[in-house]
């Protein structure tokens, strides 16, 4: 994806189904930036142009768009907003709906691992024990429906444009990164939030 120069985009300026990236200088952010070879460690979703949904170690869960701007702050974090080149209204509310109705499942740490095995570094890709995870976990869950029980950020954010008939990218949701969603041909960034 080229990136032109970032401008400040307004809260008022969020759509349904825009897709938000972050990242922080906490440990935590750093080490996916770094598994993953991207800028960005983590991936919401807009349900509503206040409101956003994400899959995080607590499990699913809504989040308002004001206190990911305040958290995201106090850890000296950015915010990248990225909408689909060619989304329909109807997709977008079906990308909101499926997105809705995960809220309370619990989160997905081995997916989240085995995503830095299948789209990160070339380095993530040949860690055998990336590898292994991604293997067992793959055979574990061989339809796309098994892996709908649990989410890891970026999987959540893929699978809602997979079901609404506007998928990302060539890589299933299960196998998607914060760094394969920027990368994504789909996607065009239309600003920070400051």
């Amino acid at each position: 994806m080229m990136q032109a120069p970032l401008c400040n985009l307004p809260f008022d300026q969020l759509r349904t189904a825009d897709i938000v990236l972050t990242k922080s200088q906490t440990f935590n952010s750093r080490a996916i930036q770094g598994s993953t070879c991207s800028t960005y460690s983590h991936a919401l979703l807009m349900v509503s142009p206040a409101l956003a949904v994400e899959a995080v170690p607590g499990g699913v869960d809504r989040l308002n768009l004001s206190d990911l701007r305040k958290n995201t702050k106090k850890e000296h974090g950015e915010i990248l907003v990225l909408r689909h080149r060619s989304i329909s209204f109807t997709q977008a509310m079906k990308v909101a709906a499926y997105t809705q109705q995960q809220v309370g499942k619990p989160y997905d740490p081995i997916g989240a691992a085995r995503s830095a095995a299948m789209t990160g570094c070339k380095a993530a890709k040949a860690n055998p024990l990336l590898l292994k995870i991604a293997l067992i976990d793959e055979l574990s869950k061989l339809a796309d429906t098994a892996h709908d029980k649990t989410f890891y950020c970026s999987e959540l954010v893929a699978r809602a444009f997979e079901v609404a008939g506007a998928p990302l990218s060539g890589y299933k949701a299960r196998n998607v990164s914060p760094g394969a969603i920027l990368k994504a041909e789909a996607l065009m960034i239309v600003g920070q939030i400051a």
